[in-house]
């Protein structure tokens, strides 16, 4: 027969392993949503190159540049995490 304590601790070691497996799967979405981040920002660099290379020639540091990707960036990554409510399968939008 078991104890109460004996129950409680098993209870715990479930509760910890689910809250390991949560930690692991979060840090999994941040790592594909970082990679996806820098995907989509090289192929930005790679369409741009001629644009970086004509602001280069007209006097633009590469910290100036390197903000202006940055930004570019940030701006993508606010667009995608807004927009995802926008295109859930289940959500119901009016359409005149």
């Amino acid at each position: 027969m078991q104890t109460q304590s004996d129950i409680r601790g098993q209870i715990s070691g479930f509760v910890s392993l689910i809250v390991l497996l949560l930690l692991v799967m979060a840090l999994s979405f941040v790592a594909i949503g970082a990679l996806s981040l820098v995907g989509a920002m090289s192929l930005n660099v790679l369409e741009r190159t001629k644009e970086i290379g004509i602001l280069r020639v007209i006097g633009s540091s590469h910290r100036h540049i390197a903000g202006i990707m940055v930004v570019e960036g940030a701006n993508t990554c606010t667009k995608y995490t807004r927009s995802i409510p926008e295109e859930a399968p289940n959500c119901k939008s009016e359409s005149i």
